[in-house]
């Protein structure tokens, strides 16, 4: 979330203003020069007004008061609304909107330090937007693009050998197929959230979905060590949605159990899956590690845009994982396990398919 204080950082701080006792023909020569529409009025360093263009014409032009003896003071707005330097951008926004201001002063400590524009908010906003949604799919394509390395590279390994083994070649190359098919899907189903009918969406297999990333992360799972202890319902798990997105948010839960427990050494590192209806016939997925865990304190904030616990993260993965399963109509939750690492558990109402 981006404070006022951050964006005068960028924007810098200091502001434009004129005194009470300059005359409006001054005060207009003056911004016209600055080309800003509206300056506060300043009585030394205290703020007394806001004087603006549309001050001028309602009460000088269109009332014709047009004296050249005629002050700021006598026709600027005192009623002055500002706003705090560590307020956020979006409640500065709100405040302009619902007061219908284009400029607010900025105070910190009971001292003016600049002024906003509502174009420095707008800016500020698709800026966030922007960085978020660069984020959101330079973290989706980076799991299929490392897949895609990592068989490579393993390929190559099995063909330096004397005796090259071609069937773990073969291997190896069927899954660097397969994942640059997951990277094609993934960017399809970034560019369809950007038309005008959405996802497509269809009844899925969670248990199909679960099997199919386990198998994706089998060699991982053994280059780090991990046990796996799969505990899947017997019967299909239908639910109604779009098979890439939820994929990647499996993938993104299993990836982040298995660099949670990458520093265990003192107890066996253990990654559970299960999947099962609850007495709301709900599916329920869960993903439990042995890692470091969560502290607690933090369960409301990892999922939100940015936030990370992990050196090398850009905090962007749960985000995106919160995004999907609320787009699906279910809830996804953190907790810390027993005695050892972290719960995660999704949600997803289930897809009753009619009989033929």
């Amino acid at each position: 979330m981006t404070i006022i204080n951050q964006l005068l950082k960028v924007k810098g701080h200091g502001y434009f203003s004129v005194g009470p006792d300059e005359t409006v023909y001054s005060a207009i020569e003056k911004m016209a020069e600055k080309n800003v529409g509206s300056v506060l009025v300043m009585n030394g360093a205290t703020l007394v007004g806001i004087f603006t263009e549309r001050d001028y014409i309602r009460n000088v032009v269109l009332k014709g008061r047009s004296s050249p003896q005629t002050l700021v003071r006598d026709i600027m707005s005192t009623q002055v609304v500002h706003v705090e330097a560590d307020d956020s951008v979006e409640m500065c926004m709100a405040l302009m909107t619902e007061e219908r201001l284009r400029h607010l002063p900025v105070v910190e400590d009971d001292t003016v330090v600049g002024i906003i524009s509502i174009g420095d908010l707008v800016k500020s906003i698709i800026d966030d937007q922007m960085g978020q949604m660069a984020a959101s799919i330079a973290h989706e394509l980076n799991q299929p693009l490392a897949a895609i390395v990592t068989n490579g590279n393993a390929g190559l390994r099995w063909l330096a050998n004397a005796t090259p083994d071609l069937d773990e070649v073969r291997a190896a190359l069927q899954r660097v197929v397969s994942d640059g098919h997951r990277a094609s899907q993934v960017i399809g189903t970034i560019r369809s959230m950007f038309k005008k009918d959405g996802q497509k969406k269809a009844p899925v297999d969670v248990n199909q979905l679960i099997q199919e990333v386990l198998g994706l992360m089998q060699d991982e799972l053994q280059n780090q060590q991990v046990s796996l202890q799969s505990e899947l319902e017997a019967q299909p798990m239908q639910v109604l949605g779009d098979r890439v997105q939820l994929q990647q948010v499996i993938l993104n839960l299993i990836t982040n159990a298995i660099d949670a427990m990458g520093s265990v050494t003192e107890h066996p590192r253990v990654l559970r899956v299960r999947s099962e209806t609850n007495e709301s016939d709900a599916v329920v997925v869960t993903v439990e590690d042995s890692g470091a865990g969560i502290d607690p304190k933090s369960t409301d904030r990892i999922f939100d845009t940015f936030y990370t616990t992990k050196s090398h993260g850009m905090g962007i993965g749960l985000a995106i994982c919160r995004s999907i399963i609320e787009a699906h109509g279910g809830g996804i939750s953190a907790s810390p396990g027993n005695p050892h690492g972290a719960v995660f558990q999704v949600v997803l109402p289930t897809c009753k398919l009619r009989a033929a």
